[in-house]
């Protein structure tokens, strides 16, 4: 689908935009929201004591269909540096 490019070149902007809004697509097709940065993306669910299960199912979905998609971009998901972090608020 992708095809390496020479850094410095005036597609490199614009194939970097194309795939951080199919990242955008990918992750709001599985009911979650993100944000992006320049080199790192967070996605997040809130969660309930009645939806945890579900919730994190979700999320594991969502990573596993991440790393899918990077791959067939010859991308890779660094594993040791995807962190999932629960913050609890009662």
């Amino acid at each position: 689908m992708f095809y390496d490019i020479p850094q410095g070149s005036v597609l490199e902007p614009l194939l970097f935009a194309q795939e951080r809004t199919l990242l955008r697509h990918l992750i709001h097709s599985q009911n979650l929201d993100h944000h992006v940065y320049v080199d790192d993306t967070q996605v997040y669910a809130s969660l309930s004591t009645a939806n945890t299960d579900l919730s994190l199912t979700q999320l594991d979905d969502c990573f596993s269909d991440i790393s899918d998609w990077m791959t067939t971009i010859s991308r890779k998901l660094i594993a040791n540096k995807t962190d999932l972090s629960i913050i609890d608020t009662s």
